[in-house]
C-alpha cells in the first residue's frame, strides 16, 4: 500500500491525509517502487525480485569457499524466514543476500565498506540484522589495534562510515517526514514495555 500511495503521487505513507509510516524495509519499498514507475505490476515484481535474490543467495552460498559453504547452506535452510519467505515477494531474500554479501567479506578477512555498505542496506531491509554488524566492527576494531593507527585507519573510517550513512540518512528523512525517529511499527509493538518483551 505504500508503494502504490506513492506511486499516486500520495507520498510513501499508508494514508493519504496522514503520514504513517507503516513499513520497516525502505530499501525494498524503494526498489518496488523504482519498478513500479517503469509500469510492472508490484505483485508480479516483488515475487520476481524475491526467486531472483533467492537465486542469487543459493549460488553465491554454492560457490562459496569450501570452509565458508557448508555452513552458510546449513544456517540457511534452518532459518524459517528464509524458508517460509523465500516467495512471498517480501523483503526477506534481498535481506540474506545483502548479509552474505557483507559475511563473505568477514570470511575472508576483508572489513571494508562493501561490508558496511551490505550491511547497512540489509538494516535497511530488516532493522533486526542491525545486531549482524558488531561482529565486523569488533573485527575492524581488533584489526586496528594489531595493525596500528596508520595502517588501519583507512579501512576503519570507510567501514563505519558505510555502515552508518545510509541509515542515519533514512532516520534523518523519517524524522523530518514522518515526525518520529522509529517507524510506526515499533511504536505500536514497543506497548512502553518494549525491553520486558524480550
Amino acid at each position: 500500500r505504500h508503494v502504490m500511495q506513492l506511486l499516486a503521487g500520495n507520498g510513501l505513507t499508508f494514508n493519504t491525509l496522514e503520514r504513517v509510516e507503516g513499513f520497516t524495509h525502505p530499501v525494498w519499498a524503494l526498489l518496488l517502487a523504482f519498478f513500479g514507475l517503469l509500469g510492472a505490476p508490484l505483485s508480479v515484481i516483488a515475487v520476481t525480485l524475491n526467486l531472483l535474490f533467492t537465486a542469487l543467495l543459493l549460488l553465491l552460498v554454492l560457490r562459496a569457499e569450501a570452509k565458508a559453504g557448508p555452513l552458510a547452506m546449513a544456517l540457511l535452510v534452518s532459518c524459517s524466514g528464509f524458508v517460509d519467505f523465500a516467495t512471498s515477494g517480501l523483503e526477506t531474500p534481498l535481506t540474506l543476500f545483502l548479509v552474505f554479501i557483507a559475511y563473505l567479506d568477514v570470511a575472508r578477512g576483508n572489513v571494508g565498506a562493501r561490508t558496511g555498505a551490505g550491511l547497512s542496506l540489509a538494516y535497511l531491509c530488516h532493522p533486526d540484522v542491525a545486531v549482524l554488524g558488531a561482529g565486523p566492527a569488533l573485527l575492524v576494531l581488533a584489526r586496528l589495534r594489531s595493525e596500528g593507527l596508520s595502517a588501519g585507519v583507512r579501512r576503519a573510517v570507510l567501514f563505519f562510515v558505510s555502515l552508518g550513512a545510509a541509515p542515519l540518512a533514512w532516520h534523518a528523512f523519517r524524522l523530518a517526514y514522518y515526525g518520529v525517529f522509529w517507524p510506526n511499527t515499533y511504536y505500536a509493538k514497543n506497548g512502553g514495555a518494549y525491553w520486558s518483551q524480550g
